[in-house]
């Protein structure tokens, strides 16, 4: 990893995913380490301030929320519903049946990394 200052937008965030064994995580942090964080500079992202994004901790929403489900599908499909960001197991299909799905929080893979 490059070096960073502490006022760099990506110190906050970059540490928490080195190491991380997902497939293809180390290619995602050498990109994301050759790019820079968009800014008044950048053409594109000339009027968009994300500088702003990096100035709180991440911290995920609560997932305690009412939902009403639109009607099924007319089709076979998987039902997978999260809510603020938190999967939902009881508003969601059955995927035991269904090898290879995980459904995890970044925040416990990023911990549990950490042990």
């Amino acid at each position: 990893m490059s070096t960073m200052t502490a006022t760099d937008p990506k110190a906050t965030v970059l540490p928490l995913l080195e190491g991380s064994s997902w497939p293809g995580a180390a290619e995602a942090l050498a990109q994301v380490n050759a790019l820079p964080v968009p800014g008044i500079k950048t053409e594109a992202w000339k009027y968009t301030r994300v500088g702003k994004l990096f100035n709180q901790p991440y911290a995920a929403p609560n997932a305690d929320t009412n939902v009403a489900l639109p009607a099924r599908l007319p089709f076979n499909v998987t039902r997978v519903v999260f809510v603020n960001g938190h999967f939902r197991a009881d508003l969601s299909d059955d995927m035991k049946a269904d090898k290879g799905i995980v459904i995890d929080s970044l925040k416990h893979h990023l911990s549990h990394m950490a042990r």
